[in-house]
């Protein structure tokens, strides 16, 4: 109620907090996401969970614009990664998911993420 607008510049909105593109941020490989993130406190998390994030973000958002990125991220050698674009999956394309499930399950090398795929 009291709260004032900071002048820290490090909580400032930018173009990558200020309505983000998912996609693109999906899209950011390691030296990416160091290179967007340098100094602020984002790089603290990594890209792993940055990109789960964003992974949920996108399996909640309902829009099917994603379905690419997220079909491309359960290639992921981060198995974070890959269990949440496999939650993803199930959230924005329910077929999909279910046509993609036989093959991925058994090449799928994580116990978690095998499991993700088994919920439904």
């Amino acid at each position: 109620k009291f709260a004032s607008q900071t002048q820290e510049l490090k909580f400032s909105a930018s173009e990558m907090t200020d309505a983000p593109d998912l996609g693109a941020l999906s899209r950011l490989d390691d030296e990416g996401f160091r290179v967007a993130y340098s100094g602020s406190p984002i790089k603290r998390i990594k890209r792993r969970r940055f990109i789960r994030n964003v992974l949920i973000a996108m399996g909640n958002s309902g829009s099917v614009e994603f379905i690419p990125d997220v079909k491309r991220l359960l290639n992921d050698e981060e198995p974070d990664i890959r269990g949440a674009a496999v939650w993803a999956l199930k959230r924005l394309a329910p077929d999909q998911f279910l046509a993609e499930k036989p093959a991925r399950v058994s090449l799928e090398t994580d116990r978690q993420v095998r499991a993700e795929w088994n919920e439904m």
